[in-house]
């Protein structure tokens, strides 16, 4: 009978056991919920901002672009402007 009460209590004890681990995988199971809802939420912060930096992004592109153009005809206006200068400088002379 001895065997008997043994495996009654090693039963027992792998019982308890057993539901201690399941206590710790529960707790773990939720704080790793949470980081995955707050990893969510990040995420979608940061797409959104993403697109903000997008915008200003293709905002600054035209700028420039404008500018480079309004460069280029500004410097050929200010070519012609001196190529006429010089021709009526020639014509004088």
């Amino acid at each position: 009978m001895g065997g008997v009460g043994q495996n009654i209590s090693n039963y027992d004890f792998n019982l308890i056991e057993m539901n201690r681990e399941e206590v710790s995988f529960k707790k773990r199971e939720k704080k790793l919920d949470l980081d995955t809802s707050d990893l969510v939420e990040y995420v979608k912060w940061i797409t959104g901002d993403l697109g903000k930096l997008r915008d200003r992004v293709r905002t600054a592109e035209k700028i420039i672009n404008d500018l480079r153009r309004s460069g280029s005809e500004s410097v050929e206006s200010l070519l012609n402007t001196l190529y006429d200068c010089k021709r009526k400088q020639e014509a004088l002379a």
